[in-house]
């Protein structure tokens, strides 16, 4: 059996907001909820991620297995594409027009997420894992166990961003 092929991750994107950050206007965080079973160990993560980080993780993905599998690079699946609101939009994503985009880019992108880990490999990298929020692979839970991972990113993003919506100093 190939390495990677006894790692699955699947993942749900259970909220998707607009939130204002101050410094860059309105934008739109997705909460991803993660669970890996790892050859029998199992471990939860959650994370808050914009739509640039994940256009972030999908070109290092891509960069990775370009190096060191590129005979699958093939078998990842394509980002969906960021499709642009006006500012004017975002500020009333409530609005059926902005809420129908905002469900819909959800649903893409979970698909897209759940689509990466059946890719041979995958589920072992700590590009993919960190993503997720998950524990590194050697960290992992015996069997049987259930760890969670991920809340404090999930309080703030990468851009200094937390739930509520409020910037934080950087």
């Amino acid at each position: 059996m190939r390495q990677g092929d006894d790692v699955r991750i699947t993942c749900r994107i259970t909220k998707a907001e607009g939130v204002t950050t101050g410094f860059e206007g309105d934008v739109i965080l997705y909460r991803v909820q993660a669970l890996c079973n790892d050859r029998g160990s199992i471990t939860q993560g959650l994370s808050m991620k914009r739509y640039t980080h994940f256009a972030e993780f999908d070109n290092a993905l891509r960069a990775v297995f370009k190096a060191d599998h590129p005979h699958l690079l093939a078998n990842l699946p394509r980002l969906p594409p960021k499709e642009y609101l006006p500012q004017w939009v975002l500020g009333w994503f409530r609005q059926k027009p902005a809420a129908d985009f905002i469900e819909e880019r959800r649903e893409a992108l979970e698909c897209y997420l759940n689509k990466i880990s059946p890719v041979p490999y995958a589920g072992d990298l700590e590009l993919v894992r960190k993503f997720f929020g998950l524990q590194p692979a050697a960290a992992a839970v015996p069997a049987g166990a259930v760890a969670t991972t991920g809340t404090e990113a999930a309080a703030k993003d990468d851009a200094g961003v937390d739930k509520k919506g409020k910037g934080a100093a950087r």
